[in-house]
């Protein structure tokens, strides 16, 4: 059975035209090596309800979603909340991995 991936990308920049989203490619590439097809790409401002209604519309059209971008120590990083919240789980912190 093949899993088709949906590559959500977050991030006010990608759409204000001030960072080149280089992660579409490289993913695309990367599981084009792996025979995975890539379904769908969408990108989304920060906004943690665009992110949760993308995520719950992705649920529907693929297998796997793979999330790019979003999680750096600014401000506006919302991605985890809204992933955690979009999925119905909550955050918890690795304390391996703070």
């Amino acid at each position: 059975l093949q899993r088709t991936v949906g590559l959500l990308i977050i991030g006010d920049e990608i759409l204000k035209g001030i960072t080149a989203d280089t992660n579409t490619q490289a993913a695309a590439q990367a599981l084009r090596s792996q025979n995975v097809p890539l379904a769908k790409v969408v990108v989304v401002s920060d906004n943690p309800e665009d992110i949760v209604e993308e995520i719950h519309r992705l649920q529907r059209d693929v297998d796997v979603i793979i999330t790019s971008g979003g999680v750096g120590p600014t401000h506006d990083d919302v991605t985890i909340k809204s992933v955690a919240a979009a999925l119905g789980q909550d955050v918890v912190l690795n304390d391996e991995m703070a």
